[in-house]
């Protein structure tokens, strides 16, 4: 699914750029960045067996099976006008090949943000890992992080790890300042560019939140994850508060167009204009 055709009616982040610059421009969105990643929503019944194997792998002496049998749900973001790119759902595993489809929207980025998943190696020509999942790989083969975790100082642990964050990210945005001067702000002086995956893990989550149940069939399941990236990338309330979105403002996209022509028919009255002609 590319919901920039759907929305914007263009193919990819380089034709938002040049259709809608005047928009962009107005709202003071220099660039674009493309975020990409996946998540597994398991399908109906998948806990219940996973528990029931994992019980027969017990008695075995077997080691325990992580996660049930899901879906892959691979999903592309624009964080600058909160918008999803393109959207997958599937039965197979993720690919190379998904991951060259699921990433097709997105070019004309200024820089594309991922994980460090081996299906993206050499098919995005300006990819910064994600910070976060960087740091998190490291801290798996940290002896301090194993000594301070093992000994239980908590506190210790917490400030050695918001120390190695904020080395690493200030080194990081020492090279992305260089490379993609248009997320840098000389007032604030700060870089304004995501340098990890969190918009699309919020979005994913929120994906995964809406399904609501657990779906049997991938079409089923494909349907549904579609429907709430449209209307999550339709936004008019979020937060507690009124947020239009970009899409919202300057998209040709409407509900109509699915639905089709609007019914000739009039709606009928509310209750209370019945009681009104009722006594008149």
């Amino acid at each position: 699914m590319n919901f920039l055709s759907l929305l914007f009616d263009v193919s990819t982040a380089e034709d938002l750029k040049t259709e809608f610059a005047d928009e962009l421009a107005d709202e003071d969105i220099d660039g674009l960045v493309g975020v990409a990643d996946e998540t597994y929503p398991a399908k109906k019944g998948a806990k219940q067996d996973l528990y029931e194997e994992n019980m027969r792998r017990k008695q075995d002496g077997k080691q325990a099976k992580k996660w049930p049998e899901a879906f892959t749900v691979g999903s592309s973001y624009l964080p600058q006008i909160g918008c999803f790119a393109g959207l997958q759902c599937r039965n197979t595993a993720f690919a190379r090949a998904l991951a060259l489809a699921l990433v097709f929207p997105l070019r004309g980025v200024d820089y594309w943000l991922t994980d460090d998943h081996d299906s993206y190696n050499d098919i995005l020509p300006d990819r910064v890992k994600c910070l976060v999942h960087t740091l998190r790989t490291r801290a798996r083969g940290d002896e301090r992080v194993s000594d301070l975790h093992e000994a239980g100082e908590l506190d210790e642990l917490r400030e050695y790890l918001e120390n190695e964050y904020e080395t690493a990210y200030e080194e990081l945005v020492v090279t992305l300042r260089e490379e993609y001067s248009a997320f840098w702000d000389d007032e604030a002086e700060e870089f304004t560019g995501p340098v990890s995956t969190n918009a699309i893990e919020g979005g994913n989550w929120r994906l995964k939140y809406g399904l609501g149940v657990p779906y049997a069939r991938c079409r089923g399941a494909r349907a549904r994850t579609s429907l709430l990236a449209l209307r999550d990338s339709m936004t008019t309330f979020a937060n507690g508060e009124p947020a239009e979105s970009f899409a919202h403002r300057h998209g040709s996209f409407s509900f109509e167009q699915v639905l089709g022509e609007t019914s000739a028919q009039s709606l009928p009255p509310r209750e209370d204009e019945q009681v009104a002609q009722a006594a008149a």
